[in-house]
């Protein structure tokens, strides 16, 4: 992955910044499928803790949807709003997939038939994330990169089900 060309990515509200913003520190760029996503919600909620503890060691954390910044202001409200809006993270826009084929990111179709997916629902439903219209690949996988001060790339974690928990 060549980081350098990784540049204006549009966030959520439409302003723009690149990897090269954070030059001189760490950056988690999380990908999932789109805003609206309630197993994107529960994995997101599950790395809170993780998160914060990283942010407070001056990294940064950038979440990437496949959501367009209109998905982002259209998405419904309810858990999956409160639980966006309060990670103070910045929220990256790729409707058009430049970011996800950087990475190199995987989808699988067949990830939906596990039985991890039907916890994951469930464990959503619970915790109020609802299924919102879906905006994205139907089978795009959780991935995580941390890049390194340089920038360069120094953790990569690929997901092979829809719903699996980051283990540290």
């Amino acid at each position: 992955v060549d980081l350098a060309e990784k540049k204006g990515m549009l966030k959520k509200d439409g302003n723009r910044l690149a990897l090269e913003d954070f030059r001189g520190s760490k950056v988690w760029l999380i990908f999932y499928r789109y805003a609206a996503c309630p197993l994107c919600a529960v994995h997101l909620a599950g790395l809170q803790d993780l998160l914060k503890k990283a942010r407070g060691a001056g990294m940064a954390v950038l979440l990437v949807y496949e959501s367009s910044p209109a998905d982002f202001a259209s998405s419904s409200g309810g858990a999956t709003r409160a639980l966006l809006d309060g990670m103070n993270v910045p929220q990256i826009s790729d409707p058009d997939r430049v970011l996800y084929r950087s990475f190199r990111t995987q989808q699988s179709t067949m990830a939906f038939l596990r039985p991890a997916v039907f916890r994951g629902l469930l464990r959503a439903g619970l915790a109020g994330f609802k299924q919102g219209a879906i905006r994205g690949t139907f089978g795009q996988l959780p991935a995580h990169f941390i890049v390194d001060e340089q920038p360069e790339l120094v953790v990569k974690w690929l997901s092979d089900v829809l719903a699996e928990p980051l283990s540290a």
